[in-house]
């Protein structure tokens, strides 16, 4: 990983990041992202590595699907191109090796850049959940804490905690995703890390052999 790849250097460009199923005929940038943040996950946290070929194709489509404004688009360069999809772009191309110098990495940022004020619902920023937690990988792989200036997290901390239904839960503007998966991301994005373990609880010990309804002190 970390060379740049042409569609012709890679199997079949459009079926090489991931989809509905197995073998399935076609790659989307939607997808694509969940597999890969498990991937890059297992390498962080456990050193779990993959064939190196399953990065060098994932490269190739992420090579083919970004359009030549900066975004990613769906299921090729030019359907579809917004936010969230191009945040999900920077968290796989941080998967593949690259880092804020790479000038694919620019382009999608110049393009969240250009399109942060978008209104959140299919194609926009705040208000999106979904869109909002592919930036946020992105951004927290990349380590970067600013965006054409703004404070990022800051902005998304402030939006989240305004934008809280009365019942503590979240809403999706464009009404795409239900409160579990919109309560899930925001509080996902108010975390600090992108996937963070439970605590394991330690109870100390070793304690001597305790009978049905007797103190023990921990």
């Amino acid at each position: 990983c970390g060379m740049e790849v042409t569609c012709e250097e890679v199997y079949e460009c459009g079926a090489n990041g991931w989809r509905y199923q197995r073998n399935y005929a076609g790659s989307d940038n939607s997808v694509s992202q969940w597999p890969v943040l498990a991937l890059q996950e297992a390498k962080s946290r456990w050193d779990i590595n993959v064939n190196p070929k399953v990065i060098t194709e994932l490269d190739g489509w992420l090579l083919y699907s970004q359009n030549d404004n900066g975004g990613f688009g769906y299921t090729d360069p030019s359907g579809w191109v917004n936010f969230a999809k191009t945040g999900a772009g920077l968290a796989m191309l941080y998967y593949c090796g690259y880092d804020e110098t790479n000038t694919r990495v620019q382009n999608a940022l110049s393009f969240l850049d250009s399109n942060w004020d978008v209104p959140g619902s299919d194609d926009g920023n705040l208000g999106n959940y979904y869109a909002m937690y592919a930036f946020f990988k992105g951004m927290k792989y990349l380590g970067l804490d600013t965006l054409g200036g703004r404070d990022w997290h800051k902005l998304y901390t402030q939006y989240i905690v305004n934008d809280q239904e009365a019942g503590d839960y979240w809403t999706d503007e464009g009404g795409w995703y239900d409160t579990t998966f919109c309560t899930s991301t925001a509080l996902a994005i108010l975390a600090p890390a992108i996937a963070g373990l439970p605590p394991v609880a330690d109870a100390g010990g070793p304690y001597p052999e305790v009978n049905p309804g007797q103190d023990v002190i921990f």
